[in-house]
């Protein structure tokens, strides 16, 4: 029993210490920390630039049984986000973040189909695009308790959604050729809870998030009357584990459940943007590698769907560059 009360006393000691080396560091050392030693909150004056990129191709499905099926249509195509990102600390305990979106896809569909009495085959082909900014987001965040050696850091966020986004169909040349919707372009709220321990060379997080649309006039279809929409909220909760390999290369399992309720609306819409028929879910997994070259971060990752309903069943590639100012 006293073996085990003293390797108990010298872990907590050791958090202590490291606690204290932290508050000791200059300013430069504390651009420096990675993944599983920087705060929860960026320190007052730090300002972190980010540029990242998800891709992913098109071909499976989850239906809405949650089976993972593939179109009996000849379907290729890709989606990719470019996202420019800044986090500032207002203060060491509270911070401003700010992302924008670009993001560009295509999707190509071949059917054929026997034209009844005729016995003749015809194809068709459909190439609709989408490119442009999506809604940005704007958050500021606040750590509301500071960690300790027996407690996690929490912090508390408060975001909101900016509709500057393309939500709506254009360049419409007929059913087969347009450029299609990218963003929601509704105004919303997105309030965030955050808990971290660390344990050092681990790190533990826990986020959650519902992201509320209030709604705005849309053409669903081209050259219709606008109809009112609002899109369902959207839950995201992102378990995650980090663990530090060395002092620049860092390793994370990374899960997450995406919840987004089926949006509400009267009409049609041919083009699938909008969904008021089924709530959709997702539960992915992503192994994340990240390289820390001083103040220079470099993640790579890949976001695998394990589960779902009526959304995407390939996987996402996703690369992330930070530099802290």
């Amino acid at each position: 029993m006293k073996k085990y009360s003293l390797v108990l006393v010298l872990f907590m000691a050791q958090l202590s210490l490291r606690a204290q080396v932290i508050e000791e560091l200059s300013p430069r050392e504390k651009k420096q920390l990675t993944k599983v030693t920087e705060p929860i909150t960026l320190y007052k004056g730090f300002l972190r630039a980010g540029l990242s990129a998800n891709f992913s191709v098109l071909d499976k499905m989850f239906d809405e049984d949650g089976n993972k099926t593939s179109s009996e249509s000849s379907i290729s195509g890709y989606s990719l986000t470019t996202i420019f990102s800044l986090h500032y600390g207002i203060s060491d305990r509270l911070e401003v973040e700010a992302n924008l979106p670009y993001a560009s896809s295509m999707n190509s569909t071949s059917f054929s189909y026997e034209l009844a009495g005729k016995g003749e085959v015809v194809t068709e082909h459909t190439k609709p695009k989408t490119h442009g900014l999506a809604d940005a987001i704007v958050m500021l965040r606040y750590q509301l308790l500071r960690e300790k050696e027996n407690s996690p850091a929490v912090t508390f966020g408060l975001g909101v959604n900016l509709p500057i986004g393309k939500d709506e169909v254009s360049d419409y040349k007929n059913p087969r050729e347009f450029n299609g919707a990218i963003a929601k372009g509704e105004w919303g709220v997105f309030p965030e809870i955050k808990v971290r321990k660390v344990m050092y060379p681990f790190s533990v997080e826990l986020g959650a998030g519902l992201l509320k649309y209030f709604g705005a006039e849309k053409v669903l279809i081209p050259n219709t009357r606008p109809v009112d929409v609002v899109s369902g909220s959207e839950l995201l909760i992102t378990p995650k584990v980090n663990f530090l390999l060395n002092e620049w290369v860092s390793f994370s399992n990374y899960f997450d459940y995406y919840l987004a309720l089926k949006d509400d609306f009267d009409g049609e819409d041919p083009f699938g943007y909008h969904n008021n028929e089924y709530n959709q879910w997702m539960f992915r997994y992503s192994p994340i590698i990240t390289f820390q070259i001083k103040q220079l971060r470099i993640e790579q990752a890949v976001f695998i769907p394990l589960a779902g309903r009526t959304v995407t069943a390939d996987p996402t590639y996703y690369f992330i560059v930070q530099y802290m100012f």
